[in-house]
């Protein structure tokens, strides 16, 4: 008896317990800090705020510190084969390279999250799985990218996505108009602007203030 109650409780820890890789085969990816799949079976991938349940899938990944807006995370693999995955967040300094920020100094919960919402395709001709995540908002402004990895190798990657944190700490002025330069006036447009920086401490304008102009949200055509 007393071996059969323990080898119930062997077979309730087995089935308890989600497949962690072995350590000798995991899988270490380099961290690409920009929009990236790194596997061919990435289908789909979305980023995008929302607020009281309404979606903004067209808008930029940026939430607003201090208000109710959360980033929604929704991506396609492409296979029938379910996987057990997490994400997990970094910060970015202004031109996206890893801050050295700590995780405590801009999460309060731990950093890894697994994703557990997911539906499998029905009637498709090639078959997939959706994923879906909400990430938790940073309590500090910033540039933040997002990694999703195969649970217990958080080096087997396999997508990035960046996203933004924003204060409304500035205010800027600003005025579109025909290029100055005069054999450009038929192509480009001129953009004359001023910032009030307010009450941040700013000891070199030149330095601490960086200023980034994008086409479309496109940061590889970024000025």
């Amino acid at each position: 008896m007393d071996n059969l109650f323990k080898l119930i409780i062997l077979l309730v820890i087995i089935y308890g317990c989600e497949p962690i890789p072995n350590q000798s085969t995991q899988v270490e990816k380099k961290v690409v800090y920009d929009n990236h799949n790194y596997e061919s079976m990435v289908g789909m991938v979305q980023l995008y705020p929302f607020e009281d349940g309404n979606p903004s899938v067209l808008e930029y990944p940026v939430v607003t510190l201090g208000e109710r807006q959360q980033l929604f995370l929704q991506f396609d693999l492409l296979t029938d084969q379910f996987e057990y995955l997490a994400a997990k967040v970094y910060h970015c300094n202004w031109n996206w390279k890893k801050s050295p920020l700590r995780d405590m100094e801009f999460l309060r919960e731990i950093n890894t999250f697994r994703i557990t919402e997911f539906d499998y395709s029905l009637n498709t001709t090639t078959p997939y799985i959706q994923y879906r995540l909400i990430i938790p908002k940073p309590f500090i402004s910033g540039n933040y990218l997002v990694t999703v990895h195969r649970r217990g190798a958080p080096g087997d990657i396999l997508l990035t996505r960046k996203f933004s944190v924003i204060e409304n700490t500035s205010i800027i002025d600003q005025q579109v108009r025909v290029s100055t330069t005069v054999s450009k006036r038929e192509l480009n447009q001129q953009i004359d602007f001023s910032i009030n920086y307010g009450n941040l401490q700013v000891n070199n304008p030149t330095n601490d203030i960086k200023i980034v102009l994008m086409q479309n949200h496109q940061w590889d055509r970024a000025i």
